[in-house]
């Protein structure tokens, strides 16, 4: 073969196979195309989640910070309880209690004219403390001692409460009570 023929032929070779490699590139194209949408949607997919993500960390931490409130609260709350509430105190504090109640009613403001203590009574693992009281005050100083007698730890019953007298001489009310007292007995 001479040059020329040589030449031309690796001409057309060349040629062929630049066509041959287009046409198979080409023949790729859509599956490339397809494989470059579907990761850029993968990409934008793992913005997404990102995102996701984020707002997913806020979220909890949200719940968080409102749980962390709620049992704020609800300690709050459960330490008013149990400063309102009572507990039975025990049948070897019976002396200290019956110590202290004049003092009750001297701070709320009532002049006892009688304070009396009926037999006690046993019932179950319970002592009942049933007491009477005579006492004479104004309107707010009887206000002062339900209060005080409601609201006192050892849980102080008011049984009856009788209007002895409602204006004497000194423009005060006379009362007699009848309350009762639960203690625990000791084990």
């Amino acid at each position: 073969m001479q040059l020329h023929h040589k030449n031309t032929m690796l001409f057309i070779l060349a040629w062929a196979g630049i066509l041959l490699l287009a046409v198979f590139g080409i023949s790729r194209l859509p599956g490339a195309w397809q494989e470059s949408s579907r990761l850029s949607e993968l990409s934008s997919r793992l913005n997404n989640s990102k995102d996701l993500e984020n707002r997913m960390n806020r979220f909890l931490e949200n719940i968080k910070t409102q749980a962390a409130g709620i049992m704020t609260e609800i300690s709050k709350r459960q330490s008013k309880i149990e400063a309102t509430t009572f507990s039975r105190l025990n049948a070897d504090e019976i002396s200290v209690f019956i110590d202290d109640l004049p003092k009750l009613f001297a701070d709320a403001g009532v002049t006892v004219i009688n304070l009396g203590y009926r037999a006690r009574e046993t019932i179950e693992q319970f002592i009942d403390l049933p007491f009477d009281a005579q006492i004479q005050c104004d309107y707010t100083s009887m206000r002062h001692l339900l209060h005080a007698l409601e609201k006192h730890s050892a849980g102080i019953r008011i049984e009856q409460l009788e209007f002895v007298n409602l204006d004497d001489d000194q423009h005060r009310t006379r009362l007699r009570l009848q309350c009762k007292v639960r203690f625990k007995t000791v084990e």
